[in-house]
């Protein structure tokens, strides 16, 4: 399955009691996808230039 930066950062958790902090895994979630969306356009800059 691929994911997409856009996907990442908008996933949505369920929330259960004594569960994971929600803005702690929000900003992990956004900080994620800005990193993915870079590494997507690294990959293309050099596909483009092989």
């Amino acid at each position: 399955m691929k994911y997409f930066p856009k996907e990442i950062a908008a996933k949505i958790f369920d929330r259960k009691m004594m569960g994971y902090d929600p803005e702690q895994v929000e900003d992990y979630l956004v900080a994620i996808a800005a990193q993915m969306e870079v590494l997507l356009q690294e990959n293309t800059y050099i596909k483009s230039t092989l």
